[in-house]
């Protein structure tokens, strides 16, 4: 009998824990709330006018620096932005700013949540270079960027900056770099909510030679996919040389890298003489021209590099009489997204094996219209006038997407990639136990 009560006593304890956990299993199941983080857009320089595509015109918005926490509707399908950038609540929808310097140059940019690193591969700041670096902290604490900086030559030291809370910063390209003809700019947010964005414009004494805003990538990949790049083939005899491209390539890890790249258009698939295996030094910026014989307006390009790599291509242009320049950047896969262009009319390029998609485009009036995108290796398609969103509900795997807008300022790109990913986090469960002795 002395030994049968201590074991008793254990298996009643053992049949209250089972049934207790049972019990919390059955009426306390793990709940959660999701939601897509708010979006920044770029800050308006001095001499520019910002132009944001809104998803919709209950969409609320707050200006950075502003004293109050308070957000207000944007009451409009294109909202005129000051000099501070904003911070939207877009729902998922994925803002698109359209930047420019009337009759000399434009430039396109998505709206971004906060993120911890950004690539910008694109910019210079030699003589003609009139480019900044513009950091935005969005939080309620001090944020601090350590951006890690290369060129034509090796690793530049990095620059450490700190942003005050609610605020933003500009930082010149001549003063992160100076004198350099090629940079690569890693902004990496150490701490606070911390979003980057580079202008690249530049001039020769009065004469203006254009600029554009440099989309960013978070990371180096062995697989670059640049979807829509601007050409403009040489006609003899016409005055018109065409359009310059240049490849600008970085190795950031510590072994050179063979590269091939591989040019698409409606023409077909093709590796351009010269850039099969070709090897790339590690640490220091490669600039190595394009000169495709092409009589298609468009082409994209796939590099396969044996190490990590980062990439964009520098093109200029001529659209509408106006000279200008942009810069077209790597884009991660298309999935399912959102993106506001009301007052663009973009020309959507994708690049893929088989590429099949589906869209819905919501126009300003609010009717809707579905539509199939499909095609073979590259695609392209115009969204019409008064388009004021397009959803992408299907998307075919390994399928890339970038756009090309042309105005009378000049032209820009932008990478179809989402602004923000939805997060989600737990929800506290309360349970009457705890307020129990």
């Amino acid at each position: 009998m002395i030994f049968k009560r201590p074991a008793i006593i254990v298996a009643l304890i053992s049949a209250t824990l089972l049934l207790a956990n049972l019990i919390n299993t059955t009426i306390a199941p793990d709940r959660f709330a999701a939601a897509y983080p708010a979006v920044v857009c770029s800050p308006t320089g001095s001499g520019l006018t910002s132009l944001i595509s809104t998803p919709a015109n209950d969409t609320k918005y707050k200006s950075i620096g502003s004293k109050t926490a308070t957000f207000k509707k944007i009451k409009t399908s294109r909202y005129t932005q000051s000099g501070t950038p904003i911070i939207m609540e877009s729902k998922g929808v994925t803002p698109i700013l359209w930047q420019a310097k009337s009759g000399i140059w434009a430039g396109a940019s998505t709206c971004t949540a906060p993120v911890s690193s950004q690539w910008f591969v694109g910019g210079s700041s030699d003589v003609t270079s009139r480019g900044d670096l513009y950091l935005v902290n969005s939080g309620l604490s001090p944020a601090i960027a350590d951006i890690e900086i290369w060129n034509e030559n090796a690793v530049v030291a990095a620059k450490v900056i700190t942003v005050k809370p609610n605020s933003s910063t500009s930082v010149g390209l001549d003063s992160l770099a100076p004198g350099s003809k090629s940079i690569v700019l890693n902004v990496i947010a150490r701490a606070g909510r911390l979003n980057s964005f580079l202008v690249d414009e530049r001039g020769k004494g009065l004469r203006a030679l254009g600029g554009d805003l440099v989309n960013p990538v978070d990371a180096p990949s062995k697989e670059i996919y640049i979807p829509a790049i601007p050409h403009q083939p040489k006609k003899d005899g016409r005055g018109n040389s065409g359009s310059t491209h240049i490849l600008r390539v970085l190795v950031p890890g510590d072994t050179d890298s063979r590269i091939s790249v591989e040019l698409s258009s409606a023409e077909g698939s093709f590796i351009p003489v010269g850039l099969q295996d070709r090897t790339i030094d590690n640490g220091r910026v490669f600039s190595i021209p394009l000169k495709p014989e092409l009589s298609s307006k468009i082409f994209a390009i796939r590099i396969s590099s044996e190490n990590p790599i980062v990439a964009s291509v520098y093109s200029t242009t001529n659209a509408l009489s106006k000279n200008d320049f942009l810069w077209s950047t790597a884009t991660p896969k298309l999935t399912r997204s959102k993106f506001a262009i009301s007052g663009l009319s973009p020309t959507l390029l994708f690049m893929g094996e088989n590429i099949a998609i589906a869209a819905e485009l919501t126009y300003v009036s609010g009717k809707t219209k579905i539509i199939g995108i499909d095609g073979v290796e590259f695609v392209n398609y115009q969204v019409p006038d008064k388009v004021r969103s397009i959803s992408f509900t299907r998307v075919s795997g390994r399928t890339y997407g970038a756009a090309l807008v042309s105005t009378k300022s000049g032209s820009g790109y932008f990478p179809l990639r989402a602004g923000s990913a939805l997060t989600r986090a737990a929800v506290p469960t309360s349970n009457i136990a705890v307020l129990t002795p």
